[in-house]
């Protein structure tokens, strides 16, 4: 054989060997749930989803219930008949059928939960309140053919079940299920695997020894093979599996009544294994899937062009069942491994399969010119994704290592050249045909410090718009350069031109204005606009924290992330003064720590964080991807977005592809799931409710403890849930998915809704509504009761006080007559005293007045005319004379101190003052007297006017006859504490020790004998005052006496005086 006829055959054998691999172009976003998860068993029968939007897994160990976010379990402790459940439907009317291995199963959701005898093979019910699940199977002597494999309801409402007996009309009659057996083919019985009503009003019927198709009632064998499941396609076309046989897949189109077959795919078409499909379905966007035994999970490729395979392998474990969710994920059931979900829209992996080393550090994504997505992997790999979706892998020609920076690295200029930064230079290649020719092709040219850089190590590239290429370089003082494509020269700039000194830039952009936006490795961002750099930080209001890359927008905005501080956004770049907005975990990010920035074809732009990716709306509102969603890890360092919607993320050797759409954004429904009141769990649909009634609870029932759900399927659907009572402000969103309440007696309201992170809050709230009555004592009847009782205590009390307030009144009535008797009684002996006192002081002064001064004046005469006679009786005239001036200045006294119109402390003043005139004028003595301004108006009684003017007399008679005092300073004060009398002469002063061992010394004593000392000191305790005098030998004397305005306990025996003007009944 030629040569070239053995190469020729070596090709046909390499590519049908490639076409019947199972190899995987790319590791689709599974979420595996398993037992561990919650779901009752591993292997999954069937998966199905109903009107609420719940899937229900079929499994061999009972039935599962999911929301999105947990599993609830009925087995044959709550009352299925056999564990093995095969199908799911739901009904019109809200129950459910359930096809097991023992009878078909009416679920009941308001029902009770009893548990299957399995020795009796009954439900051991007990009490009256109806079973969660009530069994039925048509009569036969065959238990085991009452195996329920499949289960459809057709648009007229007819109710087909598939057994292993045969096929089975059920009619439901007053709750009770009904039997009717449909013969296919004569004395021919078989599974029914599959029940399938189709769109032109038939009903397709999948069986083991078979395919066929009843319209009208009359039935129609199409295909003598038989399957495990077929499906109907929005084209109107029946895909049907083969049975298990070598067919593989078989395709049929409505051909009148009946249906022919019109494709098949088998092995060469990319199914692999044995090819026996167990389940067949197409999703709500129009893909289709197949998962079989041994074919796994495949996905069929309608794009695949001639001689490339129409189906793709997904997985190669085995696959009995597939379903959707009302996200339109699609979720494989295993037959050991449990169920899967794969995110519709979720990341799919890049691994070892596909050429990414586990050792790999990826640290750069870009796209060329074509659009084809290009990996940098240390040292100095370039990596390129092909058509096959596998990476090849080739090392440029004479590159060395690259230093360690990442994203702005090695790219295809826009005239096609490569540029690839090395630690020796930066390299650049030509413009290549292929992209694998950068294995065999020298550099072009190597640009170094020699050339004007300002080290050799090239750290990170960036091209602009005009194609000049930003270049920094490790590791020196200055780093940035800027290589001109028009003049092929390199331009260096350093501090001096306004740069960050020892600081590289780690991340560049180009806004829509064309200024060159550069980010720092130690923080602080630089822009280079008109020439010039202008340099931005903290005081800018940005701080200073590394910016790994930057973004500028679709909208123009320019975003910062920092390492540490979250995302600043400028949204007018072209400001003299940008404005820096901070969006951190304040906002809603799910980290400070920001590795990357990209955006998708909507505009909404992808962060990758410490904690996931985070996606921001043109609102600002962000959503958060975590491993949850089917990120490998929550680190996610590398982020790009190529020119077919497509976005990436690597985190570290994992490289992950997300495809981007506009998600309908669906209110999540919210529900209650749990309630029990003081720990006793009250009646509830299995399906949870949104709206319960509790009826009245008693006055002891006040522990409410209620757990709520929504469901949810959306990849990144951060579910948050708040509450209300009793029409409160709602909380704040938590996860908290259980709450316990201590409520008082009334009328209560609970409400509580789900909230998306965008914001979108349930459209109506689930609710318990309940009473929680009064304890006896507080309710109507008891308090009726207790309030005529206190109404005729209160009568009969009121009665008797009735009675004793009339004799209290007549005793107060002839009090108040004698009070008021004896206060006229006093106020006229008040008024007598009054007038006597008037009366004496009228004849004290017209009567004795008169006379004393009239024998003053006569001595007077007679003492003159003595003396003009020589006579010498002058003396006794003139001391007759003497006594008599004096009598008469005391009866003054006397008058002035009885005189009730002279009650007030001005009146006391006035005589003070005229008395010091007099007294001190005469003796050529100057004096100073200080009275208080407002004594007009305050009364005083008699006796303390007089009492204090006799001590004032007393005292300025002494510094007349014994001081030889040249000037007396007096003053009269009022304060709260009282009366205040200070009297101070600069006289020759005494030793007030002396006199007080000598209590009759005459320096004190008037020139009758009298002790004037004493008398001023017994004159103010009898007031209840102080009296002190201070002097010292040739400094003067000081006399200070304290009287209280307010009645205080004097010296013992003396009486309290009397403020108010008013004498005492004992003393008139």
């Amino acid at each position: 054989m030629k040569k070239s006829g053995k190469i020729f055959i070596l090709l046909v054998f390499l590519w049908f060997g490639t076409l019947f691999q199972t190899a995987r172009p790319e590791s689709p976003p599974f979420k595996i749930y398993t037992t561990e998860e919650g779901l009752a068993h591993d292997s999954v029968n069937r998966i199905v989803r109903d009107s609420h939007g719940f899937l229900w897994f079929c499994t061999s160990e009972g039935l599962s219930r999911f929301d999105g976010r947990r599993f609830t379990n009925f087995t044959q402790n709550d009352g299925l008949p056999h564990r093995n459940v095969k199908d799911f439907l739901e009904l019109p009317d809200g129950t459910y059928l359930v096809g097991t291995g023992r009878g078909l199963v009416i679920f009941n959701p308001q029902g009770k939960s009893y548990p299957w005898n399995l020795t009796e093979s009954k439900l051991e019910t007990a009490g009256t309140e109806p079973p969660l699940f009530r069994t039925f199977a048509p009569i036969t002597d065959n238990w085991q053919g009452i195996n329920v494999y499949s289960l459809a309801l057709e648009p007229d409402g007819t109710i087909w079940a598939g057994m292993e007996i045969g096929l089975f009309r059920v009619a439901k009659i007053d709750g009770e299920l009904k039997f009717e057996e449909v013969e296919l083919e004569k004395n021919v019985k078989m599974n029914i695997n599959r029940l399938l009503p189709d769109s032109k009003g038939g009903l397709i019927v999948i069986g083991s020894a078979g395919l066929y198709r009843i319209l009208h009632g009359a039935v129609q064998k199409f295909s003598d093979t038989g399957a495990d499941d077929a499906i109907e396609t929005r084209d109107g076309k029946i895909w049907a599996s083969a049975g298990g046989l070598a067919n593989g897949l078989r395709v049929f189109e409505f051909a009148g009544e009946t249906l022919r077959q019109i494709r098949q795919y088998t092995k060469k078409d990319g199914l692999a294994g044995n090819i026996h499909i167990r389940s067949i379905r197409e999703m709500s966007d129009g893909r289709i899937y197949a998962g079989g035994d041994t074919v796994g999970l495949a996905e069929y490729m309608p794009e695949a062009g001639p001689g490339e395979p129409s189906f793709r392998t997904l997985s190669t474990d085995k696959i009995l069942s597939l379903g959707e969710d009302s996200a339109g994920n699609l979720w494989i059931g295993s037959e050991s491994k449990g169920a899967w979900q794969m995110a519709r829209n979720g990341f799919v992996r890049y691994g070892e399969a596909e050429g990414i080393s586990q050792t790999a550090e990826i640290s750069s994504i870009f796209a060329s010119r074509e659009g084809e997505i290009f990996l940098t992997v240390q040292p100095n790999k370039l990596l390129r994704l092909t058509a096959d979706g596998k990476f090849e892998n080739i090392l440029p020609a004479a590159q060395p290592p690259r230093s360690w920076g990442w994203n702005f690295l090695d790219f295809e200029a826009h005239d096609g050249e490569w540029w690839i930064p090395t630690v020796s230079g930066l390299k650049r290649y030509p413009k290549l045909k292929n992209y694998a020719d950068l294995a065999r092709t020298a550099p072009k040219r190597t640009y170094s410090a020699a050339d004007g850089l300002w080290s050799n190590e090239a750290f990170n590239i960036f091209e602009d718009s005009r194609g000049d290429i930003w270049i920094t370089t490790c590791c020196s003082a200055a780093t940035l350069s800027r290589w001109e494509r028009r003049t092929d020269k390199i331009h260096s700039y350093s501090a001096a031109d306004g740069l960050p000194d020892r600081n590289g830039a780690v991340s560049f952009a180009e806004d829509t204005h064309g200024s060159i936006w550069l980010g720092y490795y130690f923080g602080k961002l630089a822009r280079f606009r008109d020439g010039r750099f202008e340099t931005f930080g903290a005081r800018d209001g940005l701080t200073e924290s590394r910016i790994e890359d930057l973004l500028v927008d679709a909208r123009g905005r320019l975003w910062i992330p920092t390492s540490g501080y979250g995302i600043f956004r400028v949204d007018d770049p072209s400001a003299e003064k940008p404005v820096f907005k901070s969006i951190s975990t304040q906002n809603g990010l799910s980290s400070n720590q920001i590795l990357c920035l990209t955006q998708d074809r909507f505009g909404r732009v992808y962060a990758g964080t410490g904690h996931g990716i985070n996606r921001i709306d043109e609102a600002d509102v962000v959503r958060t991807f975590t491993q949850s969603d089917g990120l490998p890890g929550n680190l996610i360092r590398r982020c790009a977005a190529d020119t077919k919607g497509n976005l990436w993320f690597a985190s570290q050797s994992n490289l992950l592809r997300f495809r981007t759409e506009i998600e309908t954004t669906v209110p999540p429904t919210v529900f209650i799931d749990k309630l029990s009141v003081n720990g006793v769990p009250q009646k509830i649909s299995a399906l949870g409710e949104t709206e319960i009634s509790l009826p009245d609870l008693e006055s002891n029932q006040t522990q409410i403890e209620i757990d709520f759900f929504a469901l949810t399927f959306g990849s990144g659907d951060n579910i948050r849930y708040q509450y209300r009572l009793d029409a409160q402000d709602w909380s704040n969103p938590s996860e908290q998915q259980a709450l316990s309440l201590n409520l008082a007696s009334g009328r209560h309201r609970f409400e509580v809704r789900a909230v998306r992170t965008d914001g979108v809050a349930s459209e109506r709230a689930a609710t318990v509504s309940f009473v929680i009555l009064a304890p006896v004592w507080q309710r109507w009847w008891f308090l009726l009761i207790c309030a005529l009782l206190v109404s005729l205590i209160i009568s009969s009390l009121y009665g008797y006080r009735v009675a004793k307030l009339k004799a209290i009144n007549s005793a107060l009535t002839e009090a108040k007559i004698a009070e008021e008797n004896l206060r006229r009684s006093r106020e006229e002996r008040l008024a007598e005293l009054e007038q006597v006192r008037t009366r004496i002081a009228t004849d004290l002064h017209d009567d004795i007045g008169a006379s004393l001064t009239q024998i003053a004046i006569l001595s007077e005469v007679a003492r003159q005319q003595n003396k003009a006679s020589n006579g010498a009786g002058a003396e006794p005239l003139t001391m007759i004379y003497d006594v008599s001036n004096e009598l008469v200045s005391t009866m003054s006294d006397i008058v002035w101190s009885i005189n009730p119109h002279k009650d007030h402390l001005h009146d006391l003043t006035l005589r003070m003052r005229r008395f010091a005139s007099d007294v001190l004028a005469a003796k050529e003595i100057d004096f100073e007297f200080e009275a208080p301004e407002e004594a007009a108006e305050i009364p005083l009684n008699s006796n303390l006017r007089r009492e204090v003017f006799l001590i004032f007399k007393e005292a300025v008679n002494n510094i007349v006859r014994h001081s030889g005092a040249t000037r007396v300073d007096i003053e009269f004060s009022l304060s709260e504490n009282g009366l205040a009398l200070t009297i101070e002469d600069d006289g020759r002063g005494f030793d007030p020790e002396k006199f007080r061992e000598n209590s009759t010394a005459s320096l004190f004593a008037d020139y009758r004998g009298g002790n004037g000392l004493l008398s001023m000191r017994r004159r103010a305790a009898e007031l209840g005052g102080e009296f002190e005098i201070s002097s010292a030998a040739g400094r003067g004397s000081v006399v200070q006496l304290r009287l209280p305005l307010q009645n205080k306990t004097p010296a013992a025996g003396v009486e309290p005086i009397q403020t108010s003007g008013e004498i005492p009944a004992e003393k008139m």
